[in-house]
């Protein structure tokens, strides 16, 4: 999945959440999309940090493991 799609589906889910806390009338009308807004910002500005432990994750177990006798002497 590409990082300018992923920025979306998250955009979108939070928008749905506030929606959703908007109808059960938690949250002010006026408040929706601030809310939102700041949310989304926060996440993208977490999304390079995200996508590099992501990334870190799928190295570490897609990489072989690593044998004793690889390490050298001790």
């Amino acid at each position: 999945m590409g990082l300018y799609s992923y920025l979306l589906q998250r955009l979108r889910k939070i928008l749905h959440l506030h929606l959703a806390l908007y109808k059960n009338g938690l949250v002010g009308k006026e408040n929706v999309f601030v809310s939102a807004l700041v949310l989304s910002l926060f996440f993208i500005c977490l999304t390079p940090f995200n996508v590099l432990s992501l990334n870190v994750i799928n190295i570490s177990l897609t990489s072989p493991p690593i044998h004793p006798n690889d390490l050298g002497p001790t």
